[in-house]
């Protein structure tokens, strides 16, 4: 009986420190159960492209050595052609920013339209080729992708993602309108000519925003990183393409 009675401050205390214990355990399972959904969830939005065996590669070139745009712009033809004739290599493209990297953006105008100062349209900006789209799968909605013919020569043109066609718009064909990119050098006007598929900069669980594409000849970047989508392991080409 004493030994009883000396126990039981014990007995209490082993008690709270069970209730604590599943108390904490209740807690912990609850928040595996909320992440677990989340992740779910995620994994269920649509991201706009295709990682299934795409090895990226970033490509950043100095600028004393590549200060004149037609240098940059042979670098990465060159190197391109150079990386599709790797064997197993499917397809391969360039853009300034890799998905879920966040990005550009730029203030714009559209030809025929009138905008209060500070009310102009934004939009996130890519520099891409058409082997882009193509190795990450994204899909043309209208118009065209750009072709060997958009040369640094001919006159400016443009992809622009759904969202912003669906934006500024909604009830008419984008194809052909003219835009006017103003925060990056001089003001440079292209036209529309194609709409592909929305594609999430920022990740899965942020919103998708409008884009502009400019072919890179046209708006050339030492910036850039490469995409290559490969038959099987994207890792065993990594040595051919270094």
């Amino acid at each position: 009986g004493g030994r009883g009675l000396a126990s039981e401050p014990r007995n209490r205390l082993r008690q709270s420190l069970v209730v604590a214990e599943v108390a904490l355990a209740l807690v912990l399972l609850v928040g595996a159960g909320l992440l677990i959904s989340s992740f779910v969830r995620l994994m269920q939005v649509q991201r706009g492209f295709d990682a299934t065996n795409v090895l990226t590669v970033n490509m950043n070139l100095p600028r004393e050595k590549y200060a004149e745009n037609a240098r940059t712009i042979a670098c990465l033809e060159q190197t391109l052609e150079r990386v599709n004739s790797i064997p197993g290599v499917r397809s391969a493209g360039v853009t300034s920013t890799l998905p879920f990297s966040g990005g550009a953006a730029t203030g714009f105008e559209i030809a025929g339209r009138a905008f209060a100062q500070g009310q102009e349209p934004l939009a996130d900006i890519r520099t891409v080729d058409a082997g882009y789209f193509r190795t990450l799968a994204i899909p043309l909605r209208a118009g065209r992708m750009f072709s060997e013919r958009d040369t640094a020569e001919a006159p400016p043109v443009m992809i622009v993602n759904a969202e912003l066609a669906r934006r500024d718009w909604p009830n008419e064909n984008p194809l052909g309108q003219r835009v006017t990119m103003k925060d990056w050098g001089p003001p440079l006007t292209g036209e529309i000519v194609g709409v592909v598929g929305d594609v999430k900069a920022d990740g899965l669980d942020a919103e998708t925003r409008p884009m502009i594409y400019w072919p890179y000849p046209q708006f050339p970047n030492t910036f850039n990183n490469l995409v290559i989508r490969t038959a099987g392991d994207p890792l065993a080409v990594v040595a051919a393409v270094k």
